[in-house]
This record gives structure tokens, sequence and C-alpha cells, in this order.
């Protein structure tokens, strides 16, 4: 978490910024383990951590845009829950941490808002993206599941997006924490061949750091191509933020080693998982993100926009602007790189000049 007058001063900000009226930030709930690579079953919702900085399901934060209070709504945890965790902080400890003050069992979030829209107030909330949130708000604000994107507020939406889309000194430095890790991890399979260049010794190191990966990791969601992966955060399901860094170390140790195996199906998972975390941070669903991000990093590392587009319309159907803006960026930004290094780059992608360069 960032220090707590992080998270004041971004509500007290979102606050100005929405107006007047309450603001309502559900966080998610757990997940079922319904799938195969569903290896974590709760992710917050990113707005919440934005704005409460609180990893822990089940809470809802209310922000009073008119008089400046502040509730966090949520339960302590139980004996029973204690059993299999371990000491949890309490939920007052927790709302600390936030820098709010008043914090209220999770049942209480219901009467509370039913006597604001007595008194005629205004609920402002963002477009829910998972099914659990849709079912929750629609039981606290008495709209239909499907009218709820109707009554969605406009003026957070924009509040929400102006404030996220310029980054803090705090949040550069994480991205920079985040761009290093993934640079040790693509420079990792040329240290293989440097560090061992004895191939069968090479392959014996490798396979033991996959394993010992794995064992640490816990659940094997990211060894082999990673299908079932991908099917889900095309679905919908959130991906955890680090799922793409981590499909990018156990690709990068299992091909440097020396193992053999296809290189577009883990290139979909780690755009896919991409896509779907970072998604919600522009206020876009996790499925739509997954899949934009599924197909813009296919055109990056094959340097093939139009067949990347079609690609896309085979696979998607719709959305054929968006994809093709993706594919454009992606194409211009991914220089002479390439997952093949007998590609050709014929023509320069900054100015109509004859190159004839070989890819890296």
């Amino acid at each position: 978490m960032f220090p707590v007058k992080t998270y004041v001063s971004r509500r007290a900000e979102l606050r100005a910024k929405t107006g007047g009226g309450l603001i309502l930030l559900p966080g998610n709930q757990p997940s079922a383990n319904n799938y195969p690579n569903n290896a974590y079953y709760f992710r917050q919702d990113s707005t919440f951590l934005y704005y409460f900085g609180l990893d822990r399901p089940s809470l809802a934060g209310v922000i009073d845009a008119d008089t400046g209070e502040e509730v966090l709504f949520g339960d302590d945890f139980t004996v029973d829950d204690i059993i299999w965790t371990g000491p949890q902080p309490t939920l007052r400890e927790e709302g600390a941490r936030a820098g709010v003050a008043d914090c209220r069992p999770l049942a209480a979030l219901a009467d509370y808002l039913a006597a604001a829209i007595r008194l005629g107030r205004r609920i402002h909330y963002l477009p829910p993206y998972r099914g659990e949130t849709k079912l929750q708000l629609s039981a606290l604000l008495g709209i239909a599941p499907a009218l709820l994107h109707d009554y969605k507020s406009v003026d957070l939406m924009f509040a929400v997006a102006e404030m996220r889309e310029v980054k803090s000194a705090e949040e550069v430095a994480q991205m920079e924490d985040a761009f290093h890790i993934g640079y040790a991890m693509h420079t990792t399979a040329k240290r293989y061949q440097s560090m061992f260049p004895n191939p069968y010794v090479r392959i014996l190191v490798g396979a033991a750091l996959v394993i010992a990966l794995t064992c640490v990791e816990g659940s094997g969601a990211y060894n082999g191509a990673g299908s079932a992966f991908i099917s889900a955060a095309l679905a919908g399901e959130q991906a955890v933020p680090w799922a793409f860094l981590l499909k990018i170390a156990f690709t990068a140790l299992t091909l440097g080693a020396g193992f053999r195996g296809g290189e577009i199906v883990p290139t979909f998972f780690i755009g896919a998982a991409f896509g779907s975390a970072v998604a919600p941070l522009l206020g876009l669903d996790p499925a739509f993100g997954a899949a934009i991000g599924l197909i813009a990093l296919f055109c990056g590392v094959v340097n093939c926009p139009l067949a990347s587009i079609l690609l896309s319309v085979e696979l998607f159907g719709g959305g054929t602007v968006f994809f093709a803006l993706a594919c454009a960026l992606s194409y211009l930004l991914s220089g002479r790189f390439s997952l093949y290094s007998s590609q050709k780059i014929v023509y320069s992608k900054l100015e109509p000049r004859y190159i004839d360069a070989s890819a890296r």
C-alpha cells in the first residue's frame, strides 16, 4: 500500500470532481474455482484499490461528496476463518491503513443507502463488470441487473478516468520496478547460454528452476500452453496483475534452457493476462481488454498487422476499429524485435524508407 495520506487525498479529489451525492465503490467478492487455471479466487477491484488500497474480499467504500463523510463496510474475520488463516487485522485496523475511521458491518450498507435514496440523494457507481457485483448493486439499489448500466454515473466515470490517467511519482516508481522485473525476465534466456554453455547442464538447471518456481507459485497455472487461462480471460475472468509476468518468467526459463515448444499460445496468454489486468484501470471490461491484449501482443511479436487484424475478425467478430488501432500501435512500437530472428523488416516503421533489416 501507499502511505495513508495518498488515499485520503485521492478520495478528497474524487469528492470535489464528482460534485455531490454518495459515491459507492464496492470491492470484489471471492470467485469460485470453477476452472483448472483459476488459481486466484480473489482479485480486488482496481478502482477500490486506488481509493482505499485494501486487498481483502467483500469490502465496500462509501464517500459522501457533500459532507466529506467516508465509511468502510465489511466484516471481521470469524474464529472459523482464523483457524485456517491465522491472526488477521480487524476491519477497524484495515480502515486505519486507508485513513477511514468509520467502519461498519457489511450488512449495514443496505440500510445506509436506503436512507440516502429516501432523501432523494443520488448514488454514484461505476458500470459493474462482474456478475457478483451486478447482483450486489441490484440488491442494494433496487435496480434490475439489466438496467444497471442505464443508471451508471457518467460524472464518476469521468472523474475516475481523469484522476487515474495521470500517474503520481509513487505509481511511476512501482511501474519502473515492474519494468525492471520484465527486463530481467527477457534477458534470462541469454544468461542461460553464457552461464551454462553445456546444453545438458543448461537443461538440467532450467528444469530445476521451473520445478522450483512451480512449487513456490503453487498452482501450476503457468505450466503448459495455458489455453484454459486464455479462455477464462476472454470470458471476463479478471487476471491478477502479475499473471503476465509469471508467464514470461516460466516461458523464458523453459525456452532458454533448451526445451522446445510453441511460442504463439504463450504469447496469447501473456497478452490476454496483461489486457485483462490493465482494462479496469482504463474503465474497460476485462474480457475486452484481454482480447485487445492478445491481438496487440501477437501483432508486436510477429510484425504482421494485417494478419493480426484479420485474426481479430475471425476470433471476435466486431470491434475491428479498436483492434486495428491496437495493432498499429503495437507494430509501430515493436521496432525490429520479433519472435523469429530470420524475419526481415523490409521497410522502416517510422518513415517511407527501404531498410531490409534483419529482426532481432
